[in-house]
């Protein structure tokens, strides 16, 4: 019992002295805020991926077949800007590459 009676009195000098309490605090948030700041970094990391700018570059010249034409890459580039799973924009080689050098698109 005379434990407890040492363990209450030294928390309650502690509350009462703020020189003593503050840095307390301090130390007891720093892990809490690096734990927070963490779990909101890793939560849902494939949630913003409809803004990252990915650059589509059409080089398909089309071809016929049984007297059709066909241009694969044109309905694949249409496609591609209708989904939401990047934030596509369609582009030269030539600006995809600047782009790509200059972070402007996280991929081509």
């Amino acid at each position: 019992m005379n434990g407890w009676k040492l363990w209450m009195a030294e928390w309650r000098s502690i509350f009462k002295n703020p020189r003593v309490l503050v840095p307390i605090l301090a130390v007891a948030l720093v892990p809490l805020m690096y734990a927070g700041m963490f779990l909101w970094a890793f939560w849902d990391p494939y949630g913003q991926m409809k803004d990252l700018p990915v650059a589509i570059v059409n080089e398909d010249k089309g071809a016929t077949f049984e007297g059709e034409s066909l241009a694969i890459g044109d309905d694949l580039i249409d496609k591609l800007l209708d989904s939401e799973a990047f934030k596509f924009v369609e582009t030269t080689k030539k600006e995809a590459e600047s782009g790509l050098k200059d972070h402007d698109y996280y991929m081509a």
